[in-house]
């Protein structure tokens, strides 16, 4: 399935690493809802392949202050803030796999273990806890 350049890829700008692009975000560029893409099957076949164009300008300007040509992926699941600190670099000109694996885990919450219901904004009295159950991250 090809995808929409540009409905399904949102742009933002970051001060260090310049232009980026999320994808499968469940959002389209516009703020509008989304399906997001899911694979039921592992192998290099079936998951998101992805070619991008390298025209990188720095290259022909001659500009001395550009340190990498390299791409930098960030893999997330959309119910956290996304950390640039824990991207993968990429080089251009070379293919690259890159393999996930997720693991679910479910634990009772109190009392039975030391874990808070994440659906209840009631199940922690810390002010912290509110505020970021308010703002749908984790």
């Amino acid at each position: 399935m090809q995808c929409n350049l540009n409905a399904e890829f949102i742009w933002s700008y970051h001060p260090f690493y310049g232009n980026c692009y999320s994808y499968n975000a469940g959002l389209d560029s516009l703020g509008n809802k989304l399906y997001i893409k899911k694979i039921s099957k592992p192998g290099n076949t079936n998951g998101l392949k992805l070619e991008l164009f390298v025209n990188n300008p720095n290259e022909t300007l001659g500009n001395d202050y550009v340190e990498t040509s390299d791409y930098h992926i960030v893999i997330s699941n959309q119910t956290y803030e996304i950390s640039m600190s824990e991207s993968i670099d990429i080089s251009v000109g070379v293919e690259t796999n890159i393999a996930v694996n997720r693991l679910y885990t479910s634990l009772k919450p109190k009392p039975f273990s030391n874990c808070i219901d994440l659906s209840k904004i009631d199940s922690s009295d810390s002010d912290l806890y509110r505020y970021m159950f308010l703002s749908n991250k984790t």
